[in-house]
């Protein structure tokens, strides 16, 4: 099955701003939404998943190409 994005994004702040309107989940900096989180606007998912400081997640897909992450 194809992989069909709904919504596209290049930048930190537009990810956030996809989270708080509800769209879906995003991986974030703990920086961009510490005030989100302590106000209860955001919640946190996957700790487990968390990355390290100085680590990086690149999820790249060219057009027309799917792969089962």
């Amino acid at each position: 099955m194809p992989s069909r994005s709904r919504l596209r994004v290049n930048g930190l702040s537009m990810v956030r701003q996809s989270a708080l309107a509800d769209i879906g989940i995003a991986q974030l900096p703990a920086f961009a939404v510490a005030d989100d989180l302590e106000r209860g606007d955001l919640v946190s998912l996957l700790d487990s998943h968390a990355t390290e400081v100085g680590e990086s997640t690149w999820c790249t897909l060219a057009r027309g190409c799917w792969r089962p992450w």
